[in-house]
């Protein structure tokens, strides 16, 4: 498959064409995997916006992929393909592996804390870690310490996104009133 001619096109219209385009032929997933992780710069990233779309219509897709999606999330350093990754771990069924969840929980946090995260990949760990915490719920007051210490230096996205999930934890889990 001549995978630059499928992402020619940035756009939504184009993501959306190759979207797609894979769905109708998902034994082309692996192959547009290995692209994905080949770093092949803007075709990459593009590859990774497709790879999202399609598991965030078709999460089943992704299970095989779990793992390597994992891996490729833990040891990249290209800031799209760790968007892409994180946005697609919002849209498809956590690891069932408790090593591999434990993996992606601790790659979370360690985002959530740093001074050096882009916004997005916070907003993107936030939301990984609140579906992490409907199975371990004792993870939600260490969510609200870690969004506490950072609102005060992040940017209105995080802060609205941590704000969220404050309310939603102490109002909902910990029956703190908001009055």
């Amino acid at each position: 498959m001549e995978w630059e001619k499928l992402l020619k096109d940035s756009s939504k219209v184009g993501t959306i064409a190759a979207r797609d385009y894979i769905l109708k032929n998902p034994q082309l997933i692996p192959s547009l995997v290995e692209f994905t992780f080949s770093k092949k710069g803007k075709y990459s990233q593009r590859s990774a916006r497709v790879l999202y779309h399609c598991f965030a219509q078709e999460p089943r897709l992704a299970e095989k992929l779990k793992k390597r999606f994992l891996m490729e999330l833990i040891s990249s350093t290209d800031d799209s393909i760790i968007m892409n990754l994180l946005h697609i771990f919002i849209v498809i069924p956590l690891p069932q592996s408790e090593k591999e969840l434990e993996q992606l929980m601790n790659y979370c946090f360690a985002l959530l804390d740093s001074h050096t995260a882009k916004p997005g990949q916070k907003c993107y760990s936030l939301e990984i870690m609140d579906r992490i915490s409907d199975k371990y719920p004792e993870l939600r007051r260490e969510i609200v310490l870690l969004v506490k210490k950072h609102l005060p230096y992040s940017n209105m996205a995080f802060c609205t996104r941590g704000k969220k999930y404050i309310e939603k934890y102490e109002v909902k889990y910990f029956k703190i009133s908001n009055i």
